[in-house]
């Protein structure tokens, strides 16, 4: 990308406050390098990553980037062969520490971060790296006792040396004829070595070795002969000691060494990390968005704030490329113009960066070739030039290396020089970007340039607006709206005698005319335009409320359909529950009493009378009972069906009517005495036919009946509803083992159509399938044959 251009827009300093959300200094490196990428893959898998760790950060989720550091240096230096000091060594364990913590926190992530887990998978934990450090060195970088068994051995003869060297002294300084020549009755350690201290005038009193003495002189410190040897012993042992750490780290060392490449790839990938989640928090400090990015060279940015503006900015909707591909700017100065320029610009190269920008949600960017700019601000103006030509010699190289697919941002192009030749040559200018393809946007006070954007195709004038009223400009962008120069009618505000103005408006070109008339009719066209938007969207919202009243109105209706619906099963299934429990006890009693005709009938009242009750709660009328003819007690001969009018069912008659007109009848397993004037004729014809419809009936369902029954995804009372009406399916289907599917989940469908099976008229006994039927998720049933 080119580098004046970067520059001109301040992405630098975009970068500087990317670089200051780093956590870890290779992330912060990897900030401080960061660049607009040029092509539209990588710059969606950048916006995909930044867009990643911004979810994250809204769940208050970020990795644990605590205590780790670069260390690629280090592990090269340990690659070459030389020894890494207690402090290089845990550095590099705290990294691989900190590296398992981050691997685990973007592993544990759920897949809708897939860019983030798949930089926590290339993480390596060197496990065994870090064990072998921290098993030799402690935290405070010392060498343990431990790290080495030699090591051992020797801190604990040198300990050994040095208790007897103090024994010894402890023997002197107790003495009572050191207090005479002992400064203090203390044991000190001077270069090394065990000293007491000895005042000078007694230095002959304690024979040995002078190694300091005080600033005074009056104090000399010195190694008694006696300990001289012991001194010696414990020297060498320290030699030891040393020799030996100097090998613990060299071991370890060369083990770093040999997880370099690891190691590196490990600090990479915390960088991309911690630069992922500087980019969110970028993203999140700005109020920024995710744009949606495409490789054909089209911008409509909506809402869009310049990100280093500070305090109330104005946004500002610009768009390029769908309905033209050069856009003209005009309007006052501090208007807003170079604004502008540069938010379109540094939003551009921000997208192509991977970075969000502060805009709307519905803002669209592209990924362009090259991004080429022009700012007329002094800053980017060299010192040893005219302004003319420094703006050419910029301008010359843009015009020589842009073409399709780039963006081109020209503020106050063709000034700097005579109007009439700059503003001709800006035109020449603009046309020749426009023919080779670029997407340009300029900046300009010259009228002509209105007249050209508004006559050549594919060109599009745009005006910061400014108040007449307070004089101040209101830094809204226009699109399609050239900026008139309101030069007299601010001048008039502030006073200037009417006669100057009139006489300078007598002045004006014929030409200047036409354009602030043709702009007035524009201004005014615009007015209409908005103002019908406007009572359009206001109708929209209107018709949303409706549309909102409606929905919440269907959902208040639907919801109390849905409680009544709900109350009205609950209230059947108790009804049906308790009517079938009563039932099941009043015909237990029938059968117990089949030998007792009496009890049998007054049973059989029982029922009625539950079902009549039941009746009545569920509101459900009665059946109309159907007028039969009485019979002729000289018909009734043994073997004859007859129906009885009060049990309502038919019975075989076993002997002729006796004396008193009472008839022995069989019903069903049952044999009774009934009075003739209950009996009447049977309808044997109906029995016919009900016997032919239930034989073609059982035909149909030992055709099309199913062994299994699936149960899952239903509630429990639509389950049961579903078992009932298959298990009277399967029966007359001739089935005498049937498998239903329940599933195991939280075992509710289960209980409920075990409990269904138990009740059922039709079924014999159940039990849960094994492992090969389905195990705790299948019920088989054996059915009555």
């Amino acid at each position: 990308m080119d580098q004046r251009t970067l520059r001109a827009l301040e992405f630098d300093k975009v970068v500087a406050m990317l670089t200051a959300h780093a956590s870890f200094s290779a992330g912060s490196a990897l900030c401080a390098r960061l660049e607009p990428l040029d092509d539209l893959e990588s710059a969606q898998a950048a916006q995909a990553e930044t867009a990643e760790a911004l979810a994250c950060l809204r769940l208050s989720q970020s990795p644990p980037f605590g205590g780790v550091t670069d260390v690629r240096e280090a592990a090269q230096r340990a690659h070459i062969g030389v020894m890494l000091d207690p402090h290089d060594l845990l550095q590099v364990a705290d990294l691989i520490g900190g590296s398992r913590k981050i691997k685990k926190f973007l592993g544990d992530l759920s897949p809708d971060y897939p860019v983030l887990r798949g930089l926590g998978s290339q993480i390596v934990v060197a496990a065994d790296v870090e064990k072998r450090v921290r098993d030799a060195i402690s935290d405070s970088a010392e060498i343990r006792d431990d790290a080495s068994p030699e090591l051992l051995r020797i801190r604990r003869a040198r300990r050994i040396a040095q208790s007897r060297i103090r024994d010894r002294l402890e023997g002197l300084i107790r003495s009572s004829e050191a207090l005479r020549f002992l400064q203090e009755p203390i044991i000190t350690v001077r270069n090394g070595r065990f000293v007491v201290p000895v005042k000078a005038e007694f230095k002959s009193a304690v024979p040995g070795i002078v190694h300091d003495q005080s600033h005074s002189g009056a104090t000399l410190f010195i190694e008694p002969m006696a300990s001289v040897e012991a001194n010696n012993e414990v020297r060498r042992l320290e030699l030891e000691e040393r020799d030996e750490i100097e090998r613990i780290l060299l071991r370890l060392s060369a083990i770093v060494g040999a997880s370099r490449d690891d190691i590196a790839l490990t600090v990479k990938m915390i960088a991309r990390v911690d630069f992922a989640f500087a980019k969110a928090r970028l993203s999140a400090a700005m109020n920024g968005v995710e744009p949606r990015l495409g490789d054909d060279f089209k911008i409509d940015v909506r809402q869009a704030r310049h990100p280093l503006l500070k305090g109330d900015v104005v946004p500002v909707d610009v768009r390029l490329g769908q309905d033209f591909d050069t856009l003209v700017i005009t309007g006052p100065n501090t208007g807003g113009k170079t604004v502008t320029l540069k938010t379109t610009g540094l939003l551009t190269l921000m997208g192509q960066a991977g970075l969000h920008v502060p805009a709307s949600s519905a803002s669209r960017l592209s990924v362009f070739n090259q991004v080429f700019c022009d700012i007329g601000d002094e800053q980017s103006i060299e010192q040893s030039l005219s302004t003319f030509s420094s703006h050419m010699r910029n301008i010359v190289r843009i015009v020589n290396e842009a073409g399709e697919g780039s963006l081109v941002l020209l503020d106050e192009i063709g000034a700097g020089t005579d109007p009439e030749e700059g503003s001709r040559l800006a035109m020449s200018l603009l046309e020749h970007l426009h023919a080779a393809g670029c997407k340009t946007v300029a900046t300009t006070h010259y009228s002509e340039l209105k007249s050209f954007a508004y006559l050549t195709d594919r060109v599009e004038n745009a005006s910061v607006e400014f108040d007449v009223e307070s004089l101040r400009p209101t830094f809204k962008l226009s699109i399609g709206l050239p900026g008139r120069s309101n030069a007299f009618e601010i001048a008039s505000r502030l006073g200037l005698d009417r006669r100057i103005i009139d006489r300078a408006r007598a002045m004006l070109s014929d030409e200047h005319l036409q354009v602030e008339h043709l702009i007035g009719e524009i201004q005014a066209s615009k007015f209409q335009a908005d103002e019908e938007k406007r009572k359009a969207f206001l109708t929209s919202l209107k018709a949303q409320e409706l549309e909102s009243e409606y929905d919440s109105r269907l959902r208040q209706l639907k919801a109390r359909e849905k409680e009544i619906l709900d109350r009205a099963r609950q209230e059947s299934s108790s009804l049906v529950a308790r009517v079938r429990a009563e039932c099941d006890e009043a015909l237990r009693k029938v059968r117990s009493a089949a030998s007792n005709p009496r009890l049998y009938q007054s049973l059989q009242g029982e029922v009625r009378d539950v079902l009549r009750r039941a009746r009545a709660e569920a509101d459900i009328p009665e059946e109309p009972q159907r007028p039969r003819d009485a019979v002729e007690p000289g018909g009734l001969v043994p073997g004859m069906m007859v129906h009885v009018n009060s049990l309502r069912q038919d019975g075989e008659v076993l002997a002729p009517p006796d004396q008193n007109g009472n008839v022995q009848l069989r019903v069903g397993i049952i044999r009774t005495q009934v009075h003739v004037s209950d009996l009447s004729p049977s309808d044997t014809g109906d029995k016919a036919q009900a016997r032919e419809q239930v034989t073609r009936l059982m035909s149909e369902k030992a055709q099309t009946a199913s062994p299994e029954l699936m149960l899952l995804g239903l509630t429990s009372e639509e389950a049961v509803a579903a078992l009932d009406k298959y298990l009277d399916d399967a029966v007359l289907g001739g089935l005498k083992q049937v498998r239903i599917v329940h599933g195991k989940g939280t075992g509710v469908l289960r209980k409920a159509v075990q409990e269904a099976l138990k009740t059922s008229r039709n079924v014999v006994s159940f039990r849960l399938g094994s492992p090969a039927e389905g195990g705790d998720g299948v019920t088989i049933a054996t059915l009555t044959g």
